[in-house]
């Protein structure tokens, strides 16, 4: 089995929300999904907000939204360097249905205000109520 495990590390400035020995990764890179196996090629790579699926050692899958970052891999480990990160179960569903509402307005107004910002919001919001509703 250790010739096909690898390290798994999210982290986030508030916490360290996954440490764990890994047989694969999937996460949402800027230009698309990546998946990752042991003994993957040294590689540091962007990622957007999305979900990260993981299959453990005993061949259980998890999953959690992490948000916009990096991933480093390298000597069988990956980093995963995010903004945020979350399980399905600790999103507040209303919470972020109130965010998508307000990012949606503020879009709609074309106000005096940071519209990437605005975006990125509502790029958050949608993921975060997918996950949420179990559609990742």
């Amino acid at each position: 089995m250790a010739g096909t495990e690898f390290t798994l590390e999210v982290i986030t400035p508030e916490r360290l929300a996954v440490d764990t020995k890994v047989q694969s990764v999937q996460v949402t890179a800027t230009d698309g999904s990546m998946g990752v196996l042991a003994r993957h090629a040294p590689l540091i790579a962007a990622i957007s907000i999305g979900p990260l699926r993981y299959r453990d050692t005993q061949g259980k899958e998890e999953e959690l939204l992490v948000g916009d970052g990096f991933v480093e891999i390298h000597d069988n480990q990956m980093k995963v360097l995010g903004d945020s990160a979350e399980l399905a179960s600790e999103i507040d569903k209303q919470r972020a249905q109130d965010s998508l509402e307000r990012a949606r307005e503020r879009l709609k107004k074309r106000g005096d205000f940071d519209q990437a910002r605005a975006e990125s919001s509502l790029r958050r919001a949608m993921a975060r109520l997918r996950m949420a509703r179990g559609g990742s």
